[in-house]
């Protein structure tokens, strides 16, 4: 009498399996786990997300336009990676790796490099890192565009405890008043004639602290109207960046479009226009040139391609 054994496999168990199959075929194409999906820097999914709207593919209408480009690798993205493969004769996997990114024009997810491009994939780290947070950075975290975690206040705060030196305070203040000569400045694209109406709107709004009156305001007709004044300016071409340099970001998951507008009022009523901004610095640069910007968003510390980025502000 024969006997069956029964396994029972979770989900995870489960994955496991099905990347140890995929690795001894040779694919060699990691598959993104739930938490690996958690940790893109959703800057490059919109980035990926762009492409494919400009290509014509359906991505549902979440997002702050409504149009999918929402920063999110859900399942509609996934679906219109799958038929850009298709049309494209790539293996239809869903996932944006170095081929299918190299054809899209856009970065790979993470984990889209290789084996052989993680072998040669070199980076040039600034010396200007502490040593204990340098020596904590590995090829992988920069190909993943996660950095090791630290304990920090603002995005200015976190340049200021990687750095040996205190480089910071926050976007506003480092703008004006931080170390380093502006190379590079957005913000003279500005019109007052655009940008100061809106700010009155805002102000006009019921409430005694400005707090009150940006608050829970993300999908307003003003954050709207900022939003597409800040699209149409001019980023710092990446290209010309440098190891070290402080730059300002533009940073596209963002919603608080209103609240970078009214911290920006003292400027604006002294003639200069201007939104307060995003920061990071250039904290490495690979074998190829491309520029690495190291920032933290909510407390999650990311390493972006500055291609990825609008850069508004530079300074040396």
């Amino acid at each position: 009498m024969s006997m069956k054994k029964i396994i029972k496999l979770n989900e995870s168990d489960l994955l496991r399996i099905i990347k140890s199959v995929i690795s001894e075929q040779g694919l060699g194409r990691r598959i993104p786990s739930d938490f690996e999906q958690d940790i893109i820097p959703r800057v490059r999914v919109i980035n990926i997300q762009k492409k494919l709207k400009e290509l014509g593919y359906d991505l549902g209408s979440s997002g702050p336009n409504r149009d999918g480009i929402d920063g999110v690798y859900g399942r509609q993205t996934k679906l219109a990676v799958r038929n850009f493969q298709i049309k494209n004769k790539l293996n239809p996997d869903g996932i944006v790796g170095p081929i299918t990114a190299k054809i899209l024009g856009v970065n790979p997810l993470l984990g889209g490099l290789s084996q052989d491009q993680q072998k040669k994939a070199e980076f040039k780290l600034w010396p200007g890192l502490k040593n204990e947070y340098k020596n904590q950075i590995t090829k992988k975290d920069l190909e993943n565009g996660k950095l090791p975690e630290i304990q920090h206040k603002g995005c200015g705060g976190f340049l200021n405890q990687i750095s040996s030196k205190d480089i910071s305070r926050n976007a506003w203040t480092s703008y004006y008043y931080g170390p380093g000569t502006r190379v590079y400045s957005a913000f003279d694209q500005l019109d007052s004639d655009q940008y100061l109406p809106i700010l009155n709107k805002i102000i006009e709004r019921p409430g005694k602290k400005i707090e009150d009156k940006i608050k829970d305001k993300q999908d307003t007709d003003e954050n709207k109207q900022l939003r597409k004044i800040v699209q149409s300016l001019n980023g710092y071409p990446s290209k010309n960046l440098q190891l070290g340099d402080r730059v300002g970001i533009f940073y596209e998951p963002s919603k608080r479009y209103e609240l970078a507008l009214v911290q920006g009022k003292t400027a604006a009523n002294l003639g200069k226009p201007t939104f307060n901004t995003h920061t990071g610095i250039v904290g490495a640069i690979d074998e190829t040139g491309k520029p690495i910007v190291f920032h933290s968003i909510d407390g999650q510390e990311i390493a972006d391609p500055a291609d990825d980025l609008k850069i508004v502000w530079v300074k040396r």
